[in-house]
């Protein structure tokens, strides 16, 4: 699983702040969740090395988080953490106390983070608010910028690999194999004639009532295909076209309200012939999706097999007449 370049952070000279950055590859629900769970975030909070403790934690406002850090060489760090604000998944705010619950405790500061989604990902916007400047620089001497970064590396990672991650949209890959009864320039013809393929393309109880095709590199297509309620125009482009053997063209479809397609598809079809018999693979990779189309694509193989059994069925048709 890839893992988004790492963590960002500014400590300004005459700021009390330290600002920590990371984006990661996963919703932000997802994101609160490892942040608000205990059994997740013991796994990844604090720098490289550490390891933790829990003993409590009630995200909630006036609510308290207590847990042990284990630093490499052994030491034993005692935290106690204070919530103030908890707007579900938008943004923690928390204060970090000793256990004496000293107004001058020099280790007591302040923690905002912000979860903004970016697409399909999510922005994290950690800020540490210190008393002075002086204050600030007194936990710098101890790495803290370095270890705000690798805390937020370190939840990247367990994200990437987290059980409940959905898998990635874009990148998203089909291959399926069919054959045919029939020369492989038929089968190609089917995917390159206007009247052919609009007999076969789509799912079970989908039809093609428009279809537009100019097969030759660079040339568009346009298909409208309807059923069960639905009515979506796709559009694309021819990358290859070499007959009978390969076809290679892109597919954008499911536009949104502003007419901006929400799904993008490139779609490769090789066609080899061995004692009559006509080998068709298809390969599908989504190079571009937004969220909205997580469900739409988890129909895709399904989809796509249904309208290679109606290609079968056009093929045996088709041979049929030429007969």
């Amino acid at each position: 699983m890839a893992v988004t370049a790492g963590s960002s952070a500014v400590a300004a000279p005459n700021e009390a702040t330290i600002v920590v950055r990371r984006t990661v590859d996963a919703p932000r629900e997802l994101v609160w969740q490892v942040w608000t769970d205990p059994k997740h975030i013991v796994q990844w909070w604090g720098p490289n090395g550490f390891t933790n403790t829990m003993q409590s934690m009630e995200v909630k406002p006036g609510g308290v988080w207590r847990f042990v850090m284990h630093g490499p060489d052994g030491t034993d760090y005692d935290n106690r953490i204070v919530y103030h604000e908890v707007v579900k998944p938008e943004r923690l705010i928390f204060e970090h106390r000793g256990e004496d619950n000293s107004e001058v405790d020099p280790h007591r500061f302040h923690v905002s983070v912000l979860f903004t989604e970016k697409g399909d990902q999510t922005e994290i916007v950690m800020c540490s608010t210190f008393p002075s400047v002086e204050a600030r620089n007194a936990v710098m001497k101890f790495n803290a910028v370095e270890g705000g970064k690798q805390t937020l590396d370190k939840m990247a990672l367990y994200l990437a690999h987290h059980p409940d991650r959905p898998e990635p949209l874009i990148g998203r890959r089909v291959v399926m194999h069919r054959s045919f009864a029939a020369p492989r320039e038929l089968v190609f013809r089917m995917w390159t004639d206007e009247k052919h393929m609009a007999a076969w393309w789509g799912p079970r109880h989908f039809t093609a009532p428009e279809c537009k095709l100019d097969a030759r590199p660079g040339g568009k297509l346009a298909i409208r295909m309807t059923g069960l309620g639905f009515d979506d125009p796709l559009e694309g482009n021819f990358v290859e076209v070499d007959p009978p053997h390969r076809l290679v063209f892109t597919a954008m479809a499911m536009a949104d309200e502003n007419g901006k397609h929400q799904l993008q598809n490139r779609n490769t079809v090789t066609f080899a012939e061995h004692n009559g018999v006509t080998t068709l693979t298809l390969e599908v990779v989504v190079e571009y999706a937004t969220a909205a189309m997580a469900p739409a694509l988890g129909g895709m193989e399904q989809g796509w097999r249904e309208s290679l059994d109606k290609l079968v069925e056009a093929v045996a048709l088709e041979k049929g007449k030429i007969r």
